[in-house]
C-alpha cells in the first residue's frame, strides 16, 4: 500500500500547528499568570506599606499615650504630695495656735510683781485676768484695766505671741506644683522647727510651773504635819483644860485627842506621799525625754 505524501505532509502540518498553538496558549496563560501575580504583588506591597505606616502611627500614638499617662501620673502624685505638705503646714500652724492659746489660758490668775508699760506707766502686783489677741485685762490697784497688746513690754509680747496671726485655711490645689522645690521644703522645715521650739518652751514652762506647785503643796503638808505633832504636847483645849492633869478623865481625854491627831497626821502623810509620787513621776518622765 503506497503512502500518500500529501496526507503525510498535511498530518505533519496539523501536528505542527497544534503544537504551536499549545505552546502559544501555554505562554499566553503563563504571561497572564505572571501579570496577575505582578499586580497582586504590587497590591500586596502597597497594602504592606500602608499597614507599616499605620503601625508606625500606632506606635507613635502609643508612645505619646504612654508619655501622657506618665506625665498625668506625675501630676497626680505632685498634687497629692502638695496637698499633704499643705495639710502638714496647716496642722503645724494649728498646733502652734493651740500652744499659744494654752499659754495664755495658763497665765490667767498669775501675778506680775512689776509691770512697766511702753508709755512709762508702772503697776505693781498686777494680776492677769484675761489675755486676748489684741488686749490684756489686768487687776491693779487702780482697778480692772484693759491694755492694748502693743503697750506691753517686749518680753510679754514675745511670750504671748501677739504677732501670731490665725492660720489661713489650707489652699486648694488647682494645678501641678513641684513639691521638691526649695520653697516648699523650706516652708515645711521652718514650720516644723518653729512648732518644735514653741512646744519645747511650752513644755519647760509647764513642767516648772507644775513642779513648783507640787513642791509648795509638799511644803504645806510638812508644815501641817509638824504642827499636828507639836499639838500633842499642848494642853487640852476648851473645857478639857479644866480637868486636873494626871486624873483618869484627863488621861482619857488626852488619849482621845492624841488619837484624832494621829489620824490627821496619817492622812496628811498619805497625801504628801501621793504628791511626792506625782513629782517624782514628772521628773522621771522629764529626764527620760
Amino acid at each position: 500500500m503506497s503512502e500518500n505524501p500529501l496526507g503525510i505532509i498535511a498530518a505533519i502540518l496539523i501536528l505542527a500547528a497544534a503544537g504551536g498553538w499549545y505552546y502559544f496558549d501555554k505562554e499566553q496563560k503563563t504571561s497572564l499568570r505572571v501579570a496577575a501575580a505582578r499586580v497582586h504583588y504590587n497590591a500586596s506591597e502597597s497594602r504592606l506599606t500602608e499597614r507599616r505606616q499605620i503601625l508606625q502611627s500606632l506606635e507613635m500614638n502609643q508612645d505619646v499615650y504612654q508619655r501622657a499617662h506618665a506625665a498625668y501620673a506625675q501630676v497626680t502624685l505632685a498634687k497629692e504630695r502638695l496637698d499633704q505638705i499643705t495639710r502638714q503646714i496647716f496642722t503645724e500652724q494649728q498646733r502652734l495656735e493651740q500652744i499659744v492659746e494654752a499659754r495664755r489660758r495658763s497665765s490667767v490668775g498669775q501675778s506680775v510683781s512689776q509691770l512697766v508699760l511702753r508709755d512709762g506707766r508702772t503697776y505693781k502686783d498686777a494680776r492677769i485676768l484675761k489675755v486676748e489677741d489684741e488686749t490684756v485685762s489686768l487687776l491693779t490697784s487702780d482697778g480692772v484695766l484693759r491694755l492694748p497688746a502693743a503697750n506691753l513690754p517686749d518680753h510679754l509680747q514675745q511670750y504671748y505671741r501677739f504677732d501670731l496671726a490665725p492660720p489661713p485655711p489650707p489652699p486648694r490645689v488647682v494645678g501641678p506644683t513641684d513639691v521638691n522645690s526649695p520653697e516648699y521644703q523650706a516652708a515645711l522645715r521652718q514650720a516644723q522647727m518653729m512648732n518644735q521650739r514653741e512646744m519645747d518652751k511650752f513644755q519647760r514652762e509647764e513642767y516648772q510651773r507644775k513642779t513648783t506647785e507640787l513642791r509648795e503643796v509638799i511644803a504645806a503638808y510638812d508644815k501641817q504635819i509638824s504642827a499636828l505633832q507639836k499639838s500633842k504636847n499642848d494642853p487640852l483645849p476648851g473645857m478639857d483644860s479644866r480637868i486636873p492633869v494626871g486624873t483618869k478623865a484627863w488621861e482619857f481625854r488626852k488619849r482621845d485627842r492624841d488619837k484624832r491627831l494621829e489620824q490627821q497626821i496619817a492622812t496628811a502623810q498619805q497625801k504628801r506621799k501621793e504628791t511626792q509620787a506625782q513629782l517624782d513621776e514628772m521628773s522621771r518622765k522629764r529626764f527620760k525625754k
